[in-house]
């Protein structure tokens, strides 16, 4: 799940003690580059995890 997270800065410098960071969700979709160079949309969920846009209708329950 490592590119389901992400840490923004809120305020302070790299090299500041008391610094404010937030950790946050990836939960917006993305366009990915592929090998072929054709762009490829990633989905993801509330929690950051990559999904199948296309999901059986009998599987959201």
């Amino acid at each position: 799940m490592r590119e389901g997270l992400r840490i923004d800065r809120v305020e302070g410098d790299d090299n500041d003690r008391h610094k404010i960071e937030r950790v946050r969700v990836n939960d917006r979709d993305e366009l990915v580059k592929q090998k072929n160079g054709e762009q490829k949309k990633r989905y993801r969920d509330v929690y950051g995890s990559v999904i199948k846009k296309d999901a059986p209708s009998d599987a959201v329950k």
